[in-house]
């Protein structure tokens, strides 16, 4: 089964990794897994109650996999600097994430808020989201979610979960593509692009010569 093709939500990203545009959601979950864990019980509203260890075996039924926590870090920001996608104040945390002072304790349906650049949503609240990488035998979570403060809903913040939990606040999306570090992806790219122009500044001198040695 391909998630792409199944649910047509991949977002395509500058580097060429493929983002889906929001977290798996319950209706998701259901075609693919057959059963539904979640505690709030809405089809368009995230996934949660899902350990690592469920997330991994969605993923191997769709082809798809987790991003590492690079990836996730490159798809919440989106070229963007500022701890929110949307900017610097705090205040304007609500626009883009459901959070504590918001979400009325519960999770919302997907794609309700404000996306970032590249049309990604929800990455910034309603659920937390397991990544792929590992400290010390337990795995990543990012992102902020719907019992969480503004702060939790940085492009930095990051807690370390038992891959076994299950938690009302915790889902999680899923990519596909190259498993190399965007910021690799992006220099190779780089190095392409400079290497074409140093061929084209070569041939152009070597027109030049061949101009001055028929003088």
């Amino acid at each position: 089964m391909s998630f792409k093709m199944t649910f047509g939500n991949m977002v395509e990203t500058p580097s060429g990794l493929m983002v889906a545009s929001h977290p798996v959601t319950q209706t998701q979950y259901l075609e693919v897994m057959g059963t539904s864990p979640s505690h709030f019980t809405q089809e368009s509203s995230p996934v949660e109650n899902v350990s690592w260890w469920d997330a991994q075996e969605f993923c191997r039924r769709t082809g798809t996999r987790l991003p590492t926590e690079e990836e996730w870090e490159y798809a919440y920001r989106a070229g963007s600097q500022s701890p929110w996608y949307n900017g610097d104040s705090p205040s304007l945390v609500g626009e883009i994430a459901w959070v504590s002072s918001n979400s009325l304790g519960r999770t919302h349906p997907v794609c309700r808020k404000k996306p970032n650049a590249w049309d990604i949503y929800d990455m910034a609240g309603n659920v937390m989201e397991w990544c792929q990488d590992s400290q010390d035998d337990k795995m990543a979570v990012r992102g902020g979610s719907w019992f969480q403060g503004e702060d939790c809903a940085s492009a930095s913040h990051r807690e370390l979960f038992n891959p076994m939990s299950r938690s009302f606040h915790v889902g999680f999306r899923v990519v596909s593509g190259d498993k190399r570090p965007p910021g690799e992806i992006e220099l190779e790219e780089r190095v392409s692009m400079l290497e074409k122009d140093l061929e084209a500044a070569r041939n152009a001198l070597r027109i030049s010569r061949s101009f001055g040695s028929g003088n």
